[in-house]
């Protein structure tokens, strides 16, 4: 069972991700002048819809509770934020991006889309609920870690990982060089 747990969280963070994107292309949403803020709820309530049409993929006698509740799509958002926060250079643990509304700002609207539902609301403000005081928690563990030096780690994984590939890449030109001479 728990393999079908880990798979329905997964394929509901994916579901949501491409359906938002595709709603950003479906949409229309190319113009520069037009609010950027605006067209992220749009591209969200688009990929909510087509998560919900996806309850039963990809078991179908196994609904998916993640991407019904679309709490997928806010555990997707607040991975994504702690992310960005981790890779904030000024250690500070917080990255703004002005185009795209809080993820707070998007789950609320997520998790409250459901007002004419009551029971689909009650499950859907549960399920997201629970997403955002375990994602919580994996930023607080996160924000830990780099205090106590883990951006020396992060730091010398890059340093190493970039040795790594420079490496290969001149022993690909040495044998390029060999083969022509």
């Amino acid at each position: 069972m728990e393999f079908h747990l880990f798979e329905q969280v997964a394929w509901s963070m994916e579901y949501f991700t491409i359906a938002h994107e595709f709603g950003h292309h479906l949409l229309g949403h190319r113009n520069a002048d037009d609010d950027p803020k605006a067209q992220e709820f749009q591209a969200d309530a688009f990929a909510v819809k087509i998560c919900e049409q996806l309850e039963f993929e990809p078991f179908p006698l196994l609904p998916n509770p993640y991407t019904r509740t679309a709490a997928g799509a806010s555990l997707m958002l607040l991975a994504l934020e702690i992310l960005r926060a981790f890779e904030d250079p000024a250690g500070e643990g917080i990255a703004v991006v002005d185009t795209h509304p809080s993820p707070s700002d998007r789950i609320a609207k997520i998790s409250t889309r459901n007002l004419m539902q009551p029971k689909q609301l009650q499950m859907d403000q549960e399920f997201n609920g629970t997403v955002v005081r375990i994602m919580s928690a994996v930023a607080a563990v996160m924000r830990d870690f780099r205090r106590k030096g883990g951006d020396k780690l992060v730091a010398m994984i890059r340093q190493r990982l970039h040795d790594a590939e420079m490496e290969l890449r001149n022993s690909g030109k040495s044998s390029s060089d060999e083969a022509n001479a």
